[in-house]
């Protein structure tokens, strides 16, 4: 994080954009964050996380990602935990992480809490 910029809930949450591909590091650098895909998923994607700055536990990271015309699966990876979830066709999905504990005994990772259709 640059020093000087204002983290939420002080200032703006993050608003990123990402092209879909197999495999995609989102980079969180806020402790809310959206990431929003910028065209449909061609394939089933795996997520995984990289920290930059000062994330503490109870940060939010949103992605939102549509499926082709086949129903395309998002699986958590490295940063991440939770299970694979499945959109629908030419459907559009938000999938909510939170920074918590993980199953390791003193690690935290962004885990899945949240994964819904929007449109």
């Amino acid at each position: 994080m640059v020093t000087g910029d204002i983290d939420f809930p002080y200032g703006n949450a993050d608003v990123q954009s990402f092209a879909p591909a197999a495999a995609v590091t989102l980079t969180v650098k806020n402790l809310l964050t959206y990431f929003l895909a910028s065209a449909a998923m061609a394939a089933g994607m795996t997520i995984n996380f990289a920290i930059d700055g000062q994330i503490r536990p109870g940060a939010r990271v949103v992605v939102r990602a549509a499926s082709d015309g086949t129903a395309r699966t998002v699986t958590p990876g490295t940063g991440a935990q939770g299970l694979a979830v499945t959109g629908v066709i030419n459907g559009v999905f938000e999938y909510e992480f939170e920074y918590k504990p993980s199953t390791a005994v003193g690690t935290f990772a962004f885990v899945l809490i949240n994964a819904r259709q929007v449109a």
